[in-house]
């Protein structure tokens, strides 16, 4: 018999490319306007749709940011919502946001 898996909110995962006054704009967004402290930020490289291609129309890779939030659950889809309109709207430069159920996973006990 397994415990259950309990829903413990959302995570938001963002990915901004490397660009300091976008991803400082959404850390303040998250810490002083919604209160959400729980986020980890990553550096990665890599090419996504919207990124600048080379002469011969191959993506060119560049520095990107990942962000993941963890947010309560009445707050997720406010959350979600400014973060796509402050850091992803109207930008063209690859960036990505994705929000999915946050789950904490129980321990299966031994047959």
């Amino acid at each position: 018999m397994s415990t259950p898996t309990a829903c413990a909110g959302r995570m938001i995962l963002v990915i901004l490319a490397d660009d300091d006054a976008n991803v400082g704009a959404l850390r303040d967004l998250l810490s002083e306007k919604h209160g959400v402290d729980s986020y980890l930020t990553h550096r990665c490289r890599g090419s996504f749709p919207g990124c600048p291609l080379d002469r011969r129309g191959v993506p060119l890779w560049r520095e990107m940011i990942i962000l993941e939030a963890a947010v309560p659950e009445a707050q997720a889809e406010t959350v979600f919502q400014d973060v796509h309109t402050t850091c992803i709207a109207g930008r063209n430069d690859g960036s990505m946001l994705i929000m999915g159920q946050a789950r904490r996973i129980g321990l299966a006990s031994s047959p």
